[in-house]
């Protein structure tokens, strides 16, 4: 904002301060790119996100099957 105000303050500007304007400017639009090429998502595919969740909820899921086991499994092979 501060490099457009001053760009349409004053018509005749010297060289020194449009070379220090269009530096900033570089500056803010390097940035802009650097911005919007980020990632919004910390994964890149479906199968990161699948496996992610899949090491989130092992510990649900390991002690559901250990209780599947011992109430199914063992009493048919008399196991207690």
């Amino acid at each position: 904002m501060a490099v457009q105000q001053s760009l349409l303050s004053v018509a005749n500007q010297d060289t020194a301060q449009l070379q220090a304007l269009s530096q900033r400017t570089e500056v803010l639009v390097a940035f802009r790119k650097l911005v919007l090429s980020a990632p919004s998502w910390p994964f890149r595919s479906i199968g990161s996100i699948f496996r992610a969740a899949l090491v989130a909820t092992s510990p649900l899921i390991y002690f559901l099957l250990n209780r599947l086991i011992q109430n199914y499994i063992f009493p048919l092979f008399g196991i207690r």
